[in-house]
């Protein structure tokens, strides 16, 4: 669902000194055009989508780019979709990005992607959003191939697609593996979070839905928001967040405990009601933006502890502030509006933020084995490769087992999957990972192995297994990566629905406590 939007620009003229913030041109040919929302791939390259400032209900389809750190900028139009709503942007480098877009007028929507920097954009029709109840609010990828893309409930539960291919294919989230929308919910353009294969997304019930790989599945988390009320998200660990308001009275919570308890925020200072944004590489340091000329309360603020105390930046109270994001503790950018064609954004590069020693901590491993079996050796041996050097450990084997030596050995003593997680410590920094491990009953080839087939092979909506004894079993897609992207239950004459795996090669995996077969097959959608 659209965000509440009202603001438009006021004409303020000030050249006073802005200390770390330098202003930079949006180079947009039509002036107040203001900035929505800001992608930053990186130090020197950034992507940020614009609206009409002095008409906020006038949707445009405009967008700006820089690839070296904001010394230029390049404006561009989106042909073909006038009177579209533009969500937001996510960029992964300086040729490929994606925009969630909305038909404000019918309904429905669309994502668009765009490889050749921005000149061109062409719609991926399988994440087909359709009206009138289709509405795309935030699309996100970690790389060129992998991403998730989420709009408000359409056929009775939330629009989430998934894809390894860049958005050539968009596999729908089946509903069993999304929480069920409560009456009038939706998500909100924008307004989500991602910390590694973790994404939350906020919505207008008081509730968050969150995802711990890549958009695959989902839980739902409830907060103290008031029901009815929008509100951003946004992360710096997996543990640690703040949520708030986006209208009066901007309550804010924050979170440590990876939003199983919120507390509220008593704040000091400015915190701007525009948008705020976590510093990467620092230990809890937020800044915050603000456009309210009328109160008047707008200017540029920062807190060095998650939100409670803000200090504002010198000289920046005269200038509308819309949208901010930053790359690292020393380089960020707030977007503003172009009023006198030099204008538009601005750049933070400075010390002003201290860096967090402990950003540069990562806790590792490797293990010996990824699958292992009861019948031959269930042991598995866990070597730590933190970096730097950790100083202590603690290892949960997902079976109920622990230890805190550097590289324990674990022994398994039931089939099933298994997640590892180790947080490791050093001095006071601290970081977790986990990993995976399968274990089956017996690797031996048993004499189904040959009598069992899986066709058509290669499939499209649907695949028959045929030759399996008597039995229940569990039934995985493994993609090329190791990653199991789908797991059901069926029994030996199962029809397994293949409308939501993606194009691709996989192993298909059968399995109980006696059987372990593997299967090469394809997935091609025509």
């Amino acid at each position: 669902m659209k965000k509440i939007i009202t603001l438009v620009v006021l004409s303020f003229v000030a050249f006073a000194s802005m200390a770390q913030w330098t202003m930079q041109s949006t180079a947009f040919s039509t002036l107040a055009r203001g900035i929505k929302y800001i992608s930053v791939v990186d130090t020197n390259t950034v992507w940020a989508t614009a609206y009409d400032g002095t008409n906020t209900s006038n949707n445009i389809q405009e967008f700006t780019k820089t690839t070296n750190g904001g010394t230029t900028w390049t404006p561009y139009v989106i042909s073909g979709y006038t009177g579209y709503g533009v969500s937001m942007i996510c960029g992964v480098d300086g040729n490929n990005a994606w925009i969630p877009a909305y038909n404000a007028t019918s309904g429905g929507g669309v994502i668009l992607r765009t490889s050749d920097g921005g000149t061109t954009w062409n719609a991926q029709t399988t994440a087909t959003f359709t009206a009138p109840n289709g509405f795309p609010n935030v699309v996100h990828f970690w790389d060129a191939n992998n991403g998730f893309c989420m709009g408000d409930p359409n056929e009775g539960y939330f629009e989430i697609y998934t894809t390894t291919d860049g958005g050539t294919t968009w596999n729908r989230v089946p509903s069993g593996n999304i929480p069920a929308p409560v009456s009038g919910e939706y998500g909100v353009t924008g307004y989500y979070s991602v910390i590694g294969s973790t994404v939350w997304f906020s919505t207008n019930k008081s509730h968050i839905f969150k995802s711990t790989d890549y958009g695959y599945t989902w839980t739902s988390i409830t907060t103290p928001v008031a029901s009815g009320s929008q509100f951003a998200v946004k992360f710096r660990s997996l543990n640690d967040g703040i949520i708030r308001m986006n209208e009066s009275p901007y309550t804010s919570y924050v979170t440590h405990d990876g939003g199983a308890t919120w507390n509220m925020i008593s704040f000091f200072g400015n915190w701007y009601s525009n948008d705020y944004c976590y510093v990467p590489g620092t230990t809890s340091t937020w800044v915050s933006v603000g456009a309210d000329a009328t109160t008047p309360l707008m200017g540029i603020s920062y807190s060095t502890d998650d939100g409670v105390n803000w200090t504002d930046f010198a000289s920046m109270d005269t200038t509308q502030h819309l949208a901010v994001a930053f790359a690292d503790y020393r380089t960020g950018w707030s977007g503003s509006f172009n009023n006198y064609g030099g204008d538009g954004i601005f750049k933070h590069y400075g010390g002003t933020f201290a860096q967090d020693t402990c950003s540069t901590f990562n806790a590792a491993f490797s293990q010996s084995a990824d699958t292992v079996y009861l019948a031959v050796s269930p042991v598995v041996d866990f070597t730590d490769a933190s970096s730097p050097a950790a100083t202590s450990w603690a290892w949960d084997f997902g079976d109920g087992g622990s230890a805190t030596t550097q590289n324990p050995s674990h022994t398994f003593a039931s089939t099933g999957t298994y997640t590892i997680q180790l947080i490791a410590n050093h001095g006071a920094c601290v970081d977790t990972t986990t990993s995976t491990v399968v274990v089956l009953y017996d690797v031996s080839v048993n004499e189904w192995e040959f009598s069992v087939s899986v066709f058509p092979n290669p499939a499209s909506d649907a695949m028959y297994i045929k030759g399996l004894p008597a039995g229940n079993y569990t039934i995985e897609w493994i993609a090329v990566d190791g990653r199991v992207v789908s797991s059901v239950s069926g029994n030996a004459s199962s029809v397994l629905n293949t409308e939501n795996i993606g194009n691709g090669m996989y192993i298909l995996r059968i399995s109980n406590d006696k059987v372990n077969i593997l299967k090469p097959v394809v997935i091609r959608h025509y």
